[in-house]
């Protein structure tokens, strides 16, 4: 039988080793180099992080297999959020916020341009 005390101690270093791991994967998260959190700011994280991108992207795939874009249309919506990923990641590199937050406007305005660009089926 193992003492309380063991158990105790072993339960704590497993939660340390479990928060380190935690840590080092949330780091892989920030795919642009140089960018590290500690803005503050959702806009920044979004677009840092390339999770506006990814989502934008998602929307698109989605809107393209349920067939309520035009291909052609969905292509040229897709190499935008690219150049605007490919942007963010100059910005995020150099720490230009007033850039990165530019760039969660175009984002927002290619959402804009998405919804516009689908067509509601009536259900």
């Amino acid at each position: 039988m193992v003492p309380h005390f063991h158990r105790r101690a072993a339960a704590l270093a497993m939660g340390i080793v479990l928060v380190g791991l935690t840590s080092a994967c949330a780091d892989d998260y920030y795919d642009h180099p140089g960018y590290a959190r500690g803005y503050n700011d959702p806009a920044i994280d979004a677009v840092c992080s390339n999770g506006r991108a990814r989502e934008l992207e998602g929307r698109l795939r989605h809107a393209v297999d349920e067939g309520r874009i035009d291909p052609r249309r969905a292509d040229d919506l897709h190499a935008a959020i690219d150049r605007l990923e490919n942007r963010a990641g100059q910005e995020c590199a150099e720490h230009d916020t007033a850039s990165v937050h530019r760039i969660a406007n175009e984002y927002n305005g290619l959402a804009e341009q998405i919804d516009r660009s689908t067509w509601r089926r009536n259900w």
